[in-house]
C-alpha cells in the first residue's frame, strides 16, 4: 500500500487520501465511518468511500454484508433446466 492510502472499511477497496482534495462543502469522497454505527469507540472508526458509508447506513458491517449478499443472490438469474 502506498503512503497516503488505506483501504475502505466497508468495501475493502483501495482508498487514496488524495480524494480529500476534491471535497466540496463537507462532501468529501472519503468519510470517517463506524464498523457498527451504534458503538462509539476508537477501534470502531475507520475511513470509507462516501457511497459505501451511505449504503451501510445504520447497519453493522456484518448486517450490511448479509443484506447485500441477499440482494446479489436474488439478482442472479436462475438457470433454466
Amino acid at each position: 500500500m502506498k503512503p497516503g492510502s488505506s483501504t475502505c472499511t466497508i468495501c475493502l477497496l483501495p482508498l487514496s487520501f488524495l480524494l480529500f482534495e476534491s471535497a466540496q462543502r463537507g462532501k468529501a469522497p472519503i468519510e470517517s465511518c463506524h464498523k457498527d454505527p451504534r458503538m462509539h469507540a476508537p477501534s470502531n472508526v475507520g475511513f470509507a468511500h462516501r457511497e459505501c458509508n451511505i449504503a451501510q447506513g445504520p447497519k453493522s458491517l456484518n448486517q450490511f454484508y448479509d443484506w447485500i449478499t441477499g440482494i446479489v443472490q436474488r439478482a442472479r438469474p436462475t438457470k433454466a433446466n
